[in-house]
This record gives structure tokens, sequence and C-alpha cells, in this order.
């Protein structure tokens, strides 16, 4: 349903019918519920990003800087770091160990914090 609007004088903008209550709204009271709807829109789809799975992949497939998951032989899973390096990709442990075997998760994306 689309809401009616009228401005603050009570001409109508949009049409002279009310909606199904039989009520109409202000034109800038549409535009501010208008803009929140588009807001929650796209954070959704910002968290619906961020829960997409992503494929593994291996040391030479990792071609972007940033955090991923690791993980080896041995079933372990830690964060490592992919970062440029004299114009290519090294990826290291939080100790600084540098790897070139296993599978690659990521980049990990990063949560944003509001400072609300």
């Amino acid at each position: 349903m689309k809401l009616q609007r009228y401005d603050a004088d009570g001409d109508y903008l949009v049409d002279h019918t009310p909606n199904d209550n039989g009520e109409f709204c202000l034109s800038s009271d549409v535009e501010a519920l208008e803009a929140e709807n588009a807001a929650l829109h796209a954070e959704c789809d910002r968290l619906t990003a961020m829960l997409c799975p992503q494929k593994p992949m291996s040391a030479e497939e990792v071609a972007e800087p940033g955090f991923y998951w690791w993980k080896f032989a041995d079933h372990r899973r830690v964060i490592v770091i992919a970062r440029y390096d004299d114009s290519k990709i090294v990826i290291k442990t939080i100790l600084g160990d540098e790897i070139f075997i296993g599978k690659f998760i990521g980049p990990i994306k990063m949560p944003e914090v509001s400072d609300a």
C-alpha cells in the first residue's frame, strides 16, 4: 500500500483518495519513513553479505591483503595476516612466521562498530 501524501496546508500531493483506513500522511513523514526503510534495507544487505560463505583457497590464490582463516593439515584454525611486501602478497601468522601451505578463507569482513 502506498501512503497518501499531503503538505502542511492540507493540499494533496499524490492522490485525493485516502488509504485503506481513510487516513492521510504528511509528505515529510512519508519521506522520513521511506528513508529509514531504505537505510534498513541497506543494513540488511550489508549483514547478509557478511554471512555469505567463502570458498577455501590455496596460498597462491590469496590476492587481497587482510585477515584470513587458515587451516593446516592438523586441522588447527587460526587467523593469519596477508599483506603486500615488495609488490607481492605475503601471508604470515600473528607471530610473524611466513606461510606457504594450507587452506585459507577470507579476507574476513570486519564488522562496523558505530559510536552510538
